[in-house]
């Protein structure tokens, strides 16, 4: 019976819409009653947000009705009543779904619940940001029907919190975090093949930008401006540090399935850790020559895609053959960047006393972050970009997350609800 009567608050919302023209939040209001369905807390927690807004929305057209008809010298009494009914019998059906959080149809296959609930909420704060502030429609759903970018931050917030669900409970996340790392990329680079195609809808400013990612430093230098990309970079770096490179790169991707044909990692050459620093300069300074110079666009446009292409030569002919992951380690000036000003972020990788130093997190990491002087150093190297595929592999439980005071279970459940929120939205906006 109470989803019964949520589910007719939400109906009553999408009439409601329906007649004021608001498509989107019509789409809204007749989806939301699936969050129902789910039998997850934080679909619970969702629909209470969700059903404690209609009441919001109620209240607000009472009011925006009684003062239309006092103006107009009309009785508004009755409607502003009815409208009064409406939203206490919204706010009624959002009370009443609280007992069910506590019922065994709606316990989460979790423990706690508030790392689910914080990425669904997490997730549907920053698309929705994105979404109210961005020059131009972020999200494809807006694109394609106007409005209905709503549905799409709902079905993203759904995501990061079923998403985080899995990977708390997994003991084992490497292979979780590299499907879902290949299917943002393929989501990406689908939509740019797509754009290429001629379909300018997949596109989010209508034109072209080359997808590699030393453009975020590079870019700028040569522009004179354009920061979008590098604040988005380094807002995403002070969230989850060096987790970017892991989670977040379209491109790390690739290099994570080409290393991984190899079921071990050769140990890092010790060029691959000057190596990205030399290439850093080069870029500052190329991109700087360029602008200085006056380089038209197309040439510029030329230069950028060869080092692409180089990078991933760099992932067949090095990745593939050593098992490591040399484009982000030993070529990417983003991933230097990333590595170094994601220590400002609290997040960290940690390695406790109780390391025996077996060596059997080594075989684990394809960053080169655990080499034998990382080890005996008791923290991970500068390459380490908290991916946590390690901490399986350590008997004695000896490598967690820390973050501040929090103990390590909760920080690894306050990574994850973060990261993968970040993961979910970069799904719905990351776009040329």
């Amino acid at each position: 019976m109470r989803i019964v009567i949520s589910a007719l608050s939400f109906l009553l919302l999408a009439a409601h819409f329906l007649r004021a023209g608001e498509t989107g939040l019509l789409l809204l209001s007749l989806s939301s009653p699936l969050l129902l369905a789910v039998r997850r807390k934080w679909a619970v927690n969702g629909a209470l947000a969700l059903l404690a807004y209609a009441t919001v929305v109620w209240i607000e057209a009472g009011i925006t009705v009684a003062r239309s008809r006092i103006d107009s010298n009309l009785p508004w009494t009755r409607p502003a009543i009815i409208l009064a009914a409406v939203a206490a019998g919204t706010l009624v059906s959002a009370l009443a779904l609280i007992p069910l959080k506590k019922t065994d149809r709606y316990t989460a296959v979790i423990q706690q619940e508030w790392p689910s609930t914080a990425a669904f909420f997490l997730t549907a704060a920053i698309v929705s940001t994105a979404r109210i502030k961005a020059p131009v429609p972020v999200l494809l759903f807006d694109r394609l029907i106007p409005g209905s970018g709503w549905v799409e931050i709902l079905l993203l917030s759904s995501y990061a919190a079923w998403l985080t669900e899995i990977m708390i409970r997994a003991r084992t996340t490497a292979l979780i975090r590299a499907r879902i790392w290949a299917a943002f990329s393929l989501v990406f680079f689908i939509q740019l093949l797509l754009g290429l195609a001629g379909a300018g809808i997949f596109f989010m400013t209508g034109k072209l930008h080359l997808p590699v990612p030393a453009l975020i430093i590079a870019g700028p230098l040569y522009r004179g401006g354009g920061f979008f990309m590098p604040i988005l970079f380094v807002s995403a770096l002070l969230l989850i540090g060096p987790a970017w490179c892991s989670y977040l790169c379209y491109f790390g991707a690739w290099d994570n399935s080409a290393c991984r044909v190899k079921n071990a990692p050769d140990r890092p050459e010790p060029w691959m850790k000057r190596s990205r620093i030399a290439i850093l300069v080069f870029i500052t300074i190329t991109a700087i020559a360029m602008r200085h110079y006056n380089v038209p666009p197309p040439a510029a446009a030329v230069s950028v895609a060869a080092f692409g292409l180089i990078g991933v030569g760099v992932m067949i002919m090095i990745s593939r053959k050593r098992g490591i992951m040399a484009h982000c380690t030993a070529w990417c000036p983003a991933g230097l960047a990333a590595d170094i000003l994601g220590k400002i972020s609290p997040f960290r990788i940690t390695i406790s006393d109780a390391c025996t130093e077996c060596g059997a997190c080594r075989s684990a990491c394809r960053y080169g972050a655990l080499e034998p002087g990382d080890i005996r150093k008791k923290r991970p190297g500068l390459t380490c970009s908290l991916c946590g595929d390690c901490l399986p592999s350590c008997g004695k439980r000896a490598i967690t997350y820390r973050f501040l005071a929090l103990d390590p279970e909760t920080a690894r459940a306050f990574f994850i609800s973060i990261v993968i929120s970040l993961h979910a939205a970069f799904l719905g906006i990351a776009r040329m």
